[in-house]
């Protein structure tokens, strides 16, 4: 069995997800799209399962269709998601992670030349913003950030271009302009933006990499009700501004992971700063209290992939450091005692923690604005759509009781 076979279906289990012959699921390779490739070792051809279920959705009245009628497509070519990890437009996000720079998956993800968008001319900033900034000094960067992006697509006329190239272009202002704003800062600079983070913090070479890598794992992750939520703003012909100040809105939900940051870094802090980690898991379990940072994610079957990648970094860079050996078996014992496994959120906030930001200004953030950025140009590519049928289930005239 090849190690990527969880990825196909066999022409009798394309055929049947797709309730046809074999000889139209054939004709549907030409017709509709559906990619193949010759088994290995074996004489027949195998399909692409995403191709597959994406035309068994178009034919029903639900799924694809269904989410199209109300202006969002459910067709993306951003990201994959396995249980091996994330592609970003077929490449390995882990392998990407390596060396690639956020500014280069931004260009990855945008389908963008990366020396067309992140040029050395930078947005303007007016006086307004800086009096924005202080007024919410106190607050976390999403809200921030929430309040300031409006002002910036004011600021910068050119954000109104809703071209490709030119959304693109408004995505590299947006995103060294949200680095800005995480950094409180009143100048937009056009350094890579894991540098600028590394001088501003005084980070090690090893720490500023550590932040690099967060950021690129962090930019996509498929369609979260957070990246509905942008391309449903991109839907009606909204800025990339407004589309990731929608997104935003939605990160910051108690339901969403961003929403449950608090907890989550009080929890490492416990874990971190106790001789033991173990009787911090023993005395969550007799108190009936949760474990945030663990099993949160219902995308994968087992561990997270992004997880397992930054852990991986993380043990080489940290092998020495006590902190970080108490979160190993505080992981450990959770995995032993209630079978769940390490969000990717959990050592990135391991991370944020020690590099000195708090919580509410976790890097995740800064790095997922490139994907909204990316759903935003890719659903406006669909044009302007009508209203959405619904259908309605309370009363009807007359027969109310």
């Amino acid at each position: 069995m090849a190690e990527d076979d969880h990825l196909y279906f066999s022409a009798d289990e394309a055929a049947e997800h797709l309730g046809v012959s074999r000889t139209t699921l054939y004709a549907y390779v030409s017709r509709k799209g559906i990619r193949s490739e010759k088994a290995a070792n074996a004489k027949e051809r195998r399909y692409w399962k995403a191709d597959v279920l994406a035309v068994r959705a178009a034919k029903g009245a639900r799924g694809i269709r269904a989410t199209e009628a109300s202006g969002i497509s459910a067709v993306s070519a951003l990201t994959l998601i396995t249980q091996q990890g994330l592609f970003y437009r077929g490449s390995s996000a882990a392998e990407l992670a390596e060396n690639a720079s956020l500014e280069a998956i931004a260009s990855l993800l945008w389908n963008a030349d990366e020396d067309a968008v992140f040029t050395r001319r930078l947005p303007r900033l007016s006086g307004r913003f800086g009096k924005v900034v202080a007024l919410f000094d106190n607050d976390g960067l999403a809200d921030r950030a929430s309040v300031l992006l409006p002002v910036l697509e004011a600021d910068n006329p050119r954000s109104f271009d809703l071209s490709p190239l030119g959304m693109a272009s408004t995505g590299a202002d947006l995103v060294r302009s949200v680095t800005a704003i995480l950094l409180r800062r009143t100048k937009v600079a056009a350094e890579p933006i894991h540098e600028q983070i590394g001088k501003a913090l005084a980070l090690s070479k090893e720490w500023t990499d550590l932040v690099r890598r967060i950021l690129v794992l962090s930019a996509d992750h498929g369609f979260s009700p957070s990246a509905y939520a942008v391309r449903a703003a991109a839907s009606v012909g909204l800025t990339p501004y407004r589309s990731v100040a929608a997104g935003l809105a939605l990160a910051a939900g108690r339901y969403s992971a961003f929403g449950r940051l608090d907890a989550m870094s009080r929890f490492i802090g416990e874990l971190t700063e106790a001789p033991d980690p173990q009787s911090i898991i023993v005395r969550r379990l007799r108190e009936g209290e949760e474990f945030p940072g663990f099993g949160g994610n219902d995308v994968y079957a087992g561990e997270d992939p992004r997880a397992q990648v930054l852990l991986a970094h993380l043990d080489k860079v940290c092998s020495r450091d006590q902190a970080f050996r108490r979160l190993k078996m505080a992981i450990t014992t959770v995995a032993e005692v209630q079978g769940l496994k390490p969000d990717f959120a959990l050592p990135a906030m391991f991370v944020n923690r020690r590099v000195g930001l708090k919580a509410q200004d976790f890097i995740w953030l800064l790095g997922r604005t490139v994907g909204w950025v990316a759903h935003s140009i890719e659903q406006s590519q669909f044009g302007a759509r009508d209203r959405a049928p619904y259908a309605y289930v309370g009363d009807l005239p007359g027969n109310k009781r």
